[in-house]
């Protein structure tokens, strides 16, 4: 399945990985009792549990595995101050890392705010000038443990040591082939970072500036603004998806080659009115 936030209408749709064209979700999470409010990035856990940062919240909302309609959270996990929310990432164990920026040029540093596993308040924080965090747009978690972060500001994109904490240098930074990035994925070998197009990366110690492949924008992926991206390396040909917060569409991607060089095989898109796409940001997909 897919999963899909839409910052225009307050709602994460659901689709089955199949869904072409004009294809409703199979289900979406909308209304009052939801507090979705300018939903972005999104997260699952081990057990399909959904986690969404809410921007204009300002706080992570968690649904339950076939949380439908007008489902209340199961729980609120809010960050202190009065931030935005903007990437969302969970470990394997559970914990939960929030991406946040100030609301206003006097509202504190930009910092990702830690939640143990199952606790509904932070325990610690990555800010200050060291870490580099300009305006944290994106959150992944590599397979070995490193915090990968794409900064809005600048391109850069950093990878934090797994139990890093306080005012500490990453391990490593770059600045992607984009000056404004808008979301990140990786797999166990593969970094990807979405700017007009899509940019892969080895996941190294640091990546190269020049990414190895690039997807689209081309007459066979006419992305428009590629904003969350989600790759699942469950095949021996990865499947990438990609929101397009313009378009109002979703791109599902068949690639080909060896990671993290991978090529487009094929592409297809799930947009129209019955999908209830409006401004999609965020993108996750679960088995």
């Amino acid at each position: 399945m897919i999963y899909v936030s839409n910052f225009g209408n307050h709602s994460v749709t659901v689709y089955a990985s199949t869904a072409r064209a004009n294809h409703a979700p199979l289900r979406r999470i909308a209304g009052p009792r939801t507090a979705l409010a300018g939903p972005v990035g999104l997260a699952l856990d081990a057990r399909n549990h959904l986690y969404v940062a809410n921007r204009t919240g300002g706080v992570v909302t968690v649904y339950g595995p076939t949380a439908d309609g007008n489902a209340a959270p199961l729980r609120m996990l809010r960050p202190s101050g009065n931030a935005y929310v903007l990437a969302v990432a969970v470990g394997a164990e559970g914990d939960v890392f929030a991406a946040t920026c100030a609301r206003s040029a006097h509202g504190g540093a930009p910092s990702l705010v830690h939640f143990a596993a199952g606790a509904d308040e932070s325990d610690y924080a990555i800010a200050g000038p060291h870490t580099g965090l300009t305006c944290p747009v994106g959150l992944a978690l590599h397979p070995g443990g490193r915090l990968l972060v794409a900064n809005a500001l600048g391109g850069v994109v950093s990878a934090f040591a797994a139990g890093a904490a306080g005012d500490t240098s990453p391990l490593w930074s770059f600045t992607a082939a984009t000056s404004s990035t808008r979301g990140i994925a990786c797999s166990a070998d593969t970094l990807l970072v979405t700017g007009p197009g899509i940019y892969l990366y080895p996941v190294a110690a640091p990546p190269p500036r020049r990414p190895v492949a690039v997807l689209g924008p081309s007459p066979s992926l006419p992305l428009r603004y590629a904003s969350g991206v989600a790759i699942d390396a469950r095949a021996a040909a990865p499947t990438v998806c990609v929101a397009d917060y313009a378009a109002r569409a979703l791109h599902v991607i068949r690639t080909a080659g060896v990671a993290p060089c991978l090529g487009l095989a094929e592409s297809s898109v799930i947009e129209g009115t019955a999908t209830g796409l409006d401004g999609p940001v965020g993108v996750v997909c679960a088995p």
